[in-house]
């Protein structure tokens, strides 16, 4: 099977506190371990991310505007929606699985990650990483998304849904994810 889940891929985070967030995945495990008997990865994303900067800004509010809060989580494949794009930002050192032990630990993995994920803003590339989500851009993910799950749905656990099942899942996944 083709491994299309790989270190630095950005990705879109489907369920939980973080739907509809970006993150780049740090490391995957495929087969999972022996906590998670199922496939995951670790991810560092953008939980709050920088707002639109203005020529007119001063230098201090120009710094403020550019901050970004982030996170660290282990997340079931299933709850990822790969993107197309990539992120060349080192994290393997900072972003561990030990990170995530203890609390003081996952909070120093954070703050290595922002000013990693700021630096990287502020140089200007993967400008795309750092924009919000709005409904124009989520709509035709939520559908190829929804459409590829009700695909593999009917493939391979014999279950079909209405149409109108599908379209009520889009709308509940835009409505989660902004």
């Amino acid at each position: 099977m083709v491994k299309f889940l790989k270190p630095n891929k950005a990705v879109i985070v489907l369920q939980g506190r973080y739907a509809g967030r970006k993150a780049v995945i740090v490391k995957s495990f495929d087969d999972g371990t022996r906590d998670r008997a199922y496939g995951h990865c670790l991810v560092a994303g953008i939980k709050k991310y920088p707002a639109k900067v203005v020529r007119k800004d001063s230098a201090k509010k120009t710094a403020k505007k550019s901050r970004v809060k982030c996170f660290v989580k282990l997340v079931n494949y299933r709850h990822l929606m790969p993107t197309r794009y990539t992120l060349d930002v080192d994290l393997k050192d900072t972003v561990t699985l030990d990170a995530l032990q203890t609390r003081d630990k996952k909070i120093a993995a954070a703050k290595e990650t922002k000013a990693k994920f700021e630096e990287r803003f502020k140089s200007g590339k993967n400008r795309w990483f750092f924009t919000k989500l709005d409904c124009v851009k989520v709509l035709p993910h939520a559908m190829f998304w929804s459409i590829w799950n009700e695909r593999n749905n009917r493939v391979f656990c014999d279950l079909e849904a209405t149409q109108s099942e599908v379209c009520s899942k889009i709308v509940q996944m835009v409505g989660r994810w902004l």
